[in-house]
């Protein structure tokens, strides 16, 4: 047995199988589900299609009741860590969303915040009597 050989080191740290290099992942199927362009433009282009015809549509705005949720979680996730486009940059790392999507989120999860505040506030006032 050759002692450089990693199977001889029981307790050696294991092989990072990531390509990874210092800015970033840098293969975009090793980049979890939620983190990915693909799904996060999903979710957004969905609740705005749903939020477009949903007044036209019968029973199409309790869609929006679901992709609403989605649309939190993509704001959560963008702004807890980058969400990856399957682009690469020139050193060979993916191409991440800018600071103009973590502003955006920012302005959505306020105004989700303040329907529902607003909402809860019209309810109480209705339940009180006026």
């Amino acid at each position: 047995m050759n002692s450089a050989d990693p199977l001889d080191k029981p307790y050696a740290a294991p092989r990072v199988t990531e390509a990874v290099v210092s800015g970033g992942p840098t293969d975009y199927d090793l980049v979890p589900w939620y983190r990915r362009n693909g799904y996060c433009s999903a979710i957004v282009g969905t609740h705005a299609i749903v939020m477009l015809f949903g007044g036209c549509v019968p029973g199409l705005a309790l869609l929006g009741i679901v992709t609403m949720l989605g649309v939190i979680g993509v704001c959560i996730t963008v702004l807890t860590g980058p969400v990856y486009c399957n682009q690469k940059l020139p050193d060979g790392t993916l191409k991440t969303w800018s600071k103009a999507n973590k502003v955006a989120a920012v302005i959505v999860l306020l105004l989700f915040v303040a329907a529902y505040v607003g909402l809860a506030f019209l309810i109480m006032v209705s339940i009180r009597g006026g």
